[in-house]
């Protein structure tokens, strides 16, 4: 089973509130299963467990990313 990720927004005002601020899109198997809110911590997870790759379209907000980001 392939589960892959969407960013659709990086909600910096909510990041002043919330760990919680990294909005995605989660498919497996190209089937949505709906909206979530990530934390940094848990997209680096996610990368390293699944690889950058799992991120479709990750570099479009690595400005917004960068400081959260484990190289």
């Amino acid at each position: 089973m392939k589960v892959t990720f969407k960013i659709e927004s990086v909600n910096v005002s909510r990041a002043e509130r919330t760990d919680e601020f990294i909005r995605v899109e989660v498919f497996e198997e190209n089937e949505s299963l709906g909206l979530f809110w990530q934390t940094p911590n848990l997209l680096n997870r996610n990368i390293k467990n699944l690889g950058i790759e799992s991120y479709k379209n990750l570099e479009d907000f690595r400005k917004e990313l960068k400081h959260f980001l484990v190289p």
